[in-house]
């Protein structure tokens, strides 16, 4: 998972909406994880394993309800040789996101609410962690990007929001080490949170009269403490409130650092090296796609809609080894 933790590369996926009405076509998924496989029953079950390529179980890993999406990332914190470590990383229908870490014989290693009401897709990549959510009413995808951090010499100050450029994605500045003081209770908090008994963080907003909102598809700036929370009058906080509330209690292991929407269309998600693909489907019957670049979100690419030809050909894009096209 992204920044937070150290660098990551993600394997690439696809995955979209699955019907009319919202309908999920269950089927085994698979993820490839180096020289291991996970799978998966999207929407049914509450467990995912990792497989050998021999077909021997490595793990068996539960979350607390059905799971919506998986996806992994390769570690690159000790050294970017390194190619049999990966964090590993779950959706469920609660809207909890699971991480654990497979050299630590997928212990798992944090958890929280990461505030979607109809949570629908997840991305992991080397910059950030995506959640999707699925607005069936006002029918249209909400994108949320997350910095993390898992490491102990990643202070999140150093990652402050870049003014005045007109993006709301973190810059990318060199990491400093973290205050012990600080280290020491970002660990604490994410291990409260993989203990028996244990709560994700954030969980309390979930429970909320108040349903997280989305603002509007921006970003809410800043991190505010609110007291009280199980009060009575935490039912007159608005979405915005609960999302600012939602950023104070992770803050010192994740923060979300760009929001936009996709309206009126199916769309696809793929990241592959260091690019996210988003490919749209039209009500005309033509498709669109665009390309983000990973480490800015920026959009690099973007090819208006056209007939609809299959998706995997929008991916064939000819590129060099340093990822650029």
């Amino acid at each position: 998972a992204a920044a937070a933790g150290g660098a990551v590369a993600a394997g690439a996926g696809l995955r979209g909406r699955s019907g009319e009405g919202g309908e999920e076509f269950r089927a085994l998924e698979v993820q490839w994880m180096g020289d291991l496989i996970v799978t998966w029953l999207r929407g049914a079950s509450c467990s995912l394993n990792v497989w050998t390529l021999m077909g021997q179980q490595s793990a068996h890993l539960r979350m607390d309800s059905p799971l919506k999406q998986v996806d992994v990332a390769r570690v690159t914190w000790v050294s970017v040789k390194t190619l049999d470590h990966f964090i590993l990383a779950a959706l469920d229908a609660r809207s909890t996101v699971s991480l654990w870490d497979s050299k630590q014989d997928f212990a798992q290693v944090y958890r929280f609410y990461c505030g979607c009401e109809e949570p629908f897709d997840l991305v992991l990549t080397q910059d950030f962690m995506a959640v999707v959510n699925d607005n069936m009413m006002e029918n249209r995808l909400e994108l949320c990007f997350w910095k993390l951090w898992l490491h102990p010499n990643f202070d999140e100050a150093s990652d402050a929001p870049a003014t005045g450029s007109g993006s709301s994605m973190a810059s990318r500045v060199q990491p400093r080490q973290r205050p012990p003081e600080v280290a020491i209770e970002a660990l604490r908090l994410r291990r409260a949170t993989v203990q028996p008994g244990g709560s994700p963080a954030g969980s309390m907003i979930s429970s909320l009269p108040m349903a997280l909102g989305f603002a509007g598809g921006a970003m809410v700036g800043g991190a505010v403490a609110v007291a009280h929370v199980g009060a009575p009058g935490a039912a007159l906080f608005d979405g915005e409130s609960l999302q600012r509330l939602l950023q104070w209690e992770l803050r010192h292991n994740a923060r979300p650092v760009k929001r936009f929407c996709i309206s009126d269309i199916d769309s696809y998600f793929a990241s592959y090296r260091n690019f996210l693909n988003v490919c749209s489907f039209h009500k005309s019957g033509q498709e669109s796609l665009s390309v983000y670049r990973s480490s800015s979100l920026h959009k690099k690419i973007f090819f208006t809609p056209a007939k609809h030809t299959k998706f995997e050909e929008w991916l064939a894009l000819p590129g060099h080894h340093d990822g650029t096209d």
